[in-house]
């Protein structure tokens, strides 16, 4: 399944407010309310760690519908879960 990338990056900046905040780099976790589990452009193997309640459960993403969403976001590179933008 794939979500939207950009929004992911952008989540992703949540990280760079914490280190500025605490002064320490923050963990590497997922959400478990977030689409991130069925997101399939981390860079490694999988997403991250996190709480999940049922990591078996459906989907809870839509397919992408546009090569925008589905393959063209890809050509900036995968997601990698311990970025720090700006860092």
């Amino acid at each position: 399944m794939h979500a939207d990338a950009g929004r992911t990056r952008r989540t992703l900046n949540a990280r760079k407010h914490y280190r500025q905040r605490r002064r320490r780099i923050p963990p590497v976790v997922l959400d478990g309310a977030s689409s991130g589990l069925w997101f399939d452009g981390w860079r490694g193997r999988g997403p991250p760690p996190g709480r999940y309640a049922d990591a078996g459960r459906e989907p809870e993403v839509a397919e992408p519908r546009t090569w925008l969403l589905s393959k063209g976001w890809r050509r900036i590179g995968l997601v990698d879960p311990a970025e720090v933008p700006g860092g």
